[in-house]
């Protein structure tokens, strides 16, 4: 018997790396995140996949994201990132232990356990994906072992968009991209920076009143069902503590807003919305804490490399 229910979400985003330089902001960022998230993840489920099993993940990638790992350009480059790591931890391998360098016998340790890794994930890649991450996520999906998410085509901050036309083109751009490499239209997305607006009535040049419509409608024009946004949005009450605790950035003090009054509502619930047929969920706090947070999450353990 079921004793209840929950998404697991894995989303995924990297700004525009191509040809914008390799360290410490360029693409080796993007290397980086192919060789330790994405392409293990695919080993994890085509693992699973092979012993009977579906991960039943739901996987956000956006956009931006999905056409770096579908350029040709950057799969080559990923190639030379694994290349490069290997001379290196090859390098190393001959040079430990070494009796004037203290703990030389564990450094000896890890240059094994990279150079094997590495090795690993250049042979994933080239060999078993045949260097198509994204075909591979699309086969998954088509397997029925993963959902995959859309977001924002050039990931912009929506509540902050100027006109209703700039906010469509996003969606229908994001949207339209994800069914242009996973072949059908995604029904989730992922909002982003999780940042919602509700609608609201403003004046125009013309003197008069007008309504913007809430995000959800713009979503359900562009055939989303459903969208994932933080946890304040659903919840009330303050978004400044959360903040200091999850993200990299956690010790920056922010602009204090009006504290909203807390809804009733929480995160461990899906909820239909008034103004479109569109359903909402809000990213858990506890979760996200083990996630992200340096202070009480895995990111801050020591055991976490």
């Amino acid at each position: 018997m079921s004793v209840g229910q929950f998404v697991f979400m894995l989303h995924s985003h990297l700004p525009y790396y191509r040809k914008a330089g390799m360290w410490p902001f360029g693409e080796e960022n993007l290397y980086e995140c192919m060789a330790e998230t994405y392409v293990p993840l695919l080993n994890a489920i085509s693992e699973l996949y092979d012993e009977g099993i579906k991960a039943k993940l739901t996987v956000g990638i956006t956009p931006i994201l999905a056409e770096q790992l579908d350029d040709e350009h950057l799969k080559h480059g990923f190639v030379k990132y694994l290349d490069s790591r290997i001379e290196k931890v090859s390098k190393d391998l001959e040079r430990y232990p070494d009796p004037k360098v203290a703990h030389s016998q564990h450094l000896k340790y890890l240059a094994k356990y990279y150079y094997d890794w590495f090795n690993h994930i250049k042979d994933s890649f080239i060999n078993k994906y045949g260097m198509d991450l994204i075909g591979q996520f699309k086969k998954y999906q088509d397997l029925g072992c993963i959902e995959i998410t859309t977001s924002g085509a050039t990931h912009g901050f929506s509540p902050l968009l100027a006109t209703d036309s700039n906010l469509n083109a996003q969606f229908k751009i994001g949207s339209d991209t994800t069914k242009r490499l996973f072949g059908k239209k995604a029904s989730g997305c992922w909002l982003p920076e999780c940042a919602y607006r509700q609608g609201y009535e403003y004046a125009g040049k013309d003197g008069q009143k007008h309504w913007r419509p809430a995000i959800e409608v713009t979503l359900q024009n562009n055939d989303i069902e459903y969208f994932f946004t933080e946890s304040h949005v659903i919840e009330g009450g303050n978004s400044i503590g959360n903040r200091r605790v999850i993200g990299v950035y956690g010790n920056i003090e922010y602009i204090p807003l009006p504290e909203r009054e807390a809804t009733g509502y929480d995160t461990y619930s899906a909820y239909w919305l008034p103004d479109a047929q569109v359903a909402v969920m809000g990213r858990n706090d506890r979760a996200g804490y083990q996630v992200w947070s340096a202070a009480d999450g895995y990111p801050g353990d020591g055991c976490f490399r």
